[in-house]
């Protein structure tokens, strides 16, 4: 049978106002602490538009930066296996650490680590990605336990 104008002519995605070229993956990484949303929009053929929003959170801790230096470490932004277990070690050192005093004084290491090796050793996005995540947890403690 003739289904005339009935049947989907167009479906695109924003992600905070902004088109979306790779509808079938959104890499959380890239993505900037805080609220997003995002809406997808279809459109008949006979021209009627229709819509639905999500919006979520994207929050960081330590165990979530461990795993973000082991992907910078294995897709090569780190490229020096002792600075790579040197932050490591002070992220896990970090997990353990008994009060916040002495946890911000590891973040803090790690800042100064992390500085001093972007551009070097470590992609200058892979480090200015870790040091966002650092600087909100020394902002938003409370996220450190």
């Amino acid at each position: 049978g003739d289904v005339g104008l009935a049947g989907v002519g167009d479906v695109w995605m924003e992600l905070d106002g902004m088109p979306l070229e790779d509808m079938t993956e959104i890499d959380m990484l890239t993505l900037s602490l805080g609220s997003h949303t995002l809406t997808v929009y279809a459109e008949d053929r006979a021209s009627n538009m229709s819509s639905a929003s999500v919006t979520f959170s994207v929050e960081t801790s330590l165990l979530s930066l461990m795993e973000s230096l082991e992907r910078f470490y294995m897709e090569g932004k780190i490229d020096n296996e002792g600075i790579y277990n040197s932050m490591m070690v002070k992220l896990a050192a970090g997990m353990k650490a008994k009060n916040d005093k002495t946890m911000l004084n590891i973040l803090n290491a790690l800042v100064h680590e992390l500085e001093a090796q972007s551009g070097h050793h470590i992609t200058e996005d892979a480090a200015n990605l870790l040091l966002s995540d650092i600087h909100w947890l020394i902002e938003h403690p409370e996220f450190l336990r």
